[in-house]
């Protein structure tokens, strides 16, 4: 598959330098949610999501470094998958490689 602008852009000391901005654990990211809007993410994900069944499967399409699926599971969701491959911060969450809305099994 060939590698888009948008890949290369992300690849570049920009993608590191987000990155790096953006790291927090599920506390954090709640602290900043709530500090912004008046609401944490994980209320969010219980108003949005929260009457799936666990087992659900839940697909997140440019996770970064992953914290939206760590907060995921710590919902108890046991397959949130991602494209892309995430840093450190998942668990066990599933790796799709992918491009757009063009996937292959990784």
């Amino acid at each position: 598959m060939e590698t888009t602008q948008q890949e290369k852009v992300w690849e570049t000391q920009f993608g590191e330098d987000y990155s790096l901005r953006n790291v927090f654990n599920t506390k954090g990211l709640n602290d900043v949610y709530v500090s912004d809007i008046g609401i944490s993410r994980t209320s969010m994900n219980e108003d949005f999501i929260g009457f799936l069944d666990r087992k659900a499967k839940i697909l997140e399409v440019g996770c970064n470094i992953g914290i939206q699926l760590v907060n995921l599971q710590e919902m108890g969701f046991e397959n949130p998958m991602h494209t892309a491959a995430c840093s450190s911060q998942e668990q066990k969450a599933n790796i799709i490689q992918g491009t757009g809305m063009i996937f292959r099994q990784g």
